[in-house]
């Protein structure tokens, strides 16, 4: 895949969580808008799987813009409603090769519906 600036048509943003202490060793919060990207969009199929009583459906998603480093896994990224937790970024040049000094960000996620069986 060629990724040039001109094919993010996509507009999307993006969450962070404000982590608060829930009193019992875990940390819970609300997400707060982070940043708001133009992006490519590479969407892969769907795979489904029976998990603790219920359908998990995973989409994996890449989306591609500009590099940049306020990025991080622990975000999330809402494209459409439709969240879609970050699992990696990648530096890649134009090529969508990984690249230590590429120009622009490869951004793999997954989103999650939890449906009863």
């Amino acid at each position: 895949m060629k990724i040039c600036s001109s094919h993010f048509d996509a507009y999307c943003e993006v969450f962070s969580r404000n982590a608060i202490s829930d009193g019992a060793g875990g940390q819970a919060g609300p997400w707060a808008s982070k940043v708001f990207l133009w992006v490519a969009v590479d969407q892969a199929n769907a795979n489904e799987s029976l998990n603790e009583g219920g359908l998990k459906t995973v989409r994996r998603v890449s989306f591609y813009c500009n590099y940049r480093t306020d990025l991080l896994t622990t975000d999330r990224i809402s494209l459409d409603s439709v969240n879609h937790n970050i699992t990696s970024i990648t530096r890649v040049d134009a090529n969508g090769k990984s690249a230590y000094r590429g120009k622009f960000l490869r951004i793999d996620t997954d989103s999650s519906e939890w449906f009863g069986v």
